[in-house]
């Protein structure tokens, strides 16, 4: 248990806290300190991409430790659900939102939109990611306070 512990918390610091540092610290800070704001998008949609291939993983991973220590119990319990639905956003965000995101931008050749109706779909499709990212990191943050499969997580219910 000590190690499944540790790895949980090892597994959330990576995954969570990649969440929070690029999508609240490093991408606005990209944002304000470079003037091409398509340079700084390009750059913060490859660290968005990287977070949401490593949240995949460390989702798939948290799974795994959850079922290890409760098996099939795992479906009872409300932290296991909270993991599921954050793959889940993240995959959607990562492999719906994100290609068309990225389409839309070839279509402007990368350079600043400039049709009015691509511009729309692009703010649209952006606020939709940044809604999914936004949803995921706070319940990263509730996975952080209240842990996935430590003791105290299960006299917490």
């Amino acid at each position: 248990m000590k190690h499944a512990l540790a790895t949980e918390r090892l597994v959330l610091v990576i995954w969570i806290g990649g969440i929070w540092t690029i999508g609240f610290l490093v991408a606005p800070t990209l944002f304000a300190i470079i003037e091409d704001r398509t340079l700084a998008g390009t750059v913060a949609g490859r660290l968005f991409t990287t977070i949401s291939y490593v949240g995949l993983l460390c989702g798939a991973l948290l799974l795994t430790l959850v079922w290890q220590q409760r098996g099939p119990r795992v479906l009872r319990h409300w932290r296991s659900w909270v993991i599921v639905v954050m793959l889940a956003l993240t995959a959607i965000g990562q492999f719906l939102v994100t290609p068309k995101m990225h389409s839309i931008r070839q279509l402007e050749l990368g350079a600043k939109l400039v049709d009015p109706q691509l511009l729309e779909q692009f703010q649209l499709l952006h606020g939709i990611s940044s809604g999914l990212f936004v949803v995921t990191s706070v319940l990263g943050l509730t996975l952080v306070i209240t842990g996935v499969i430590g003791p105290d997580a299960d006299s917490r219910r």
